[in-house]
């Protein structure tokens, strides 16, 4: 399995994917993402496709959680 830049084999964040899952998701990713193109367009990406999935996926998490806080707070 190829690890990309920052991939850690045990999750930090309950919204980490672990490798097997990122394994399922790099592929859908990358097309979604660039489709057939073969060259990318624009300046050189900072970060890997790993790390902008995992910002993603806690960002999203810290949004359910402060959601939930806000209804128990009604």
């Amino acid at each position: 399995m190829e690890y990309n830049h920052g991939m850690r084999s045990q999750p930090i964040y309950p919204s980490d994917p672990t490798p097997q899952e990122w394994g399922g998701i790099k592929p859908v990713l990358k097309g979604a993402l660039y489709g057939r193109k073969r060259k990318s367009i624009g300046a050189p990406c900072q970060y890997s496709l790993y790390n902008l999935l995992q910002g993603m996926l806690l960002k999203q998490l810290l949004i359910v959680h402060a959601s939930a806080h806000k209804i128990q707070e009604v």
